[in-house]
């Protein structure tokens, strides 16, 4: 799993190689549901072990040779889909082996990049759709409820 820098470098270069070569471009954030609360309940200790299990999870999709995750901070990280369809992003993330205790929300962002967009427009994009689901429902993870939006200029 990569840290911040890493991942902002490779979200860059696959932003220009999405641009030149007009393949998708997603960027998924994902965030624990409730995390405050499990360290409120079980200790911060048990709250880092969580954090562990999950990193480990996230880290089996980077068998995926076009994804790419990374902690973002705090309870959050960042997906890097490079040249996958909806399709393909929503397997991925449905055969995710996260422990079903678990509680999680993802917001994606994937398109073809265009002229004038930047790699941050996708990530703010994602960060809203990850707090749309979290304010319909928490744990949200199934096909039907995963939100994958295309890029909408501002």
């Amino acid at each position: 799993m990569s840290n911040r820098l890493k991942i902002n470098t490779s979200i860059d270069k696959a932003f220009e190689n999405s641009y030149h070569n007009q393949t998708y471009f997603g960027i998924g954030v994902l965030d624990l549901d409730n995390l405050k609360i499990y360290n409120d309940t079980y200790g911060h200790t048990a709250g880092d072990e969580l954090l562990i299990r999950v990193a480990k999870a996230l880290e089996k999709l980077e068998d995926n040779p076009k994804i790419e995750v990374s902690r973002y901070g705090g309870d959050e990280f960042v997906l890097l889909f490079k040249n996958m369809t909806n399709q393909k992003i929503k397997d991925a993330i449905n055969h995710m082996e996260i422990d079903e205790t678990i509680h999680y929300s993802i917001g994606i962002c994937n398109d073809i990049a265009k002229e004038k967009q930047k790699t941050w427009d996708y990530l703010m994009i994602a960060d809203e759709q990850l707090y749309a689901m979290k304010t319909k429902k928490r744990n949200n993870k199934s096909i039907k409820g995963l939100s994958i939006q295309k890029y909408k200029d501002r």
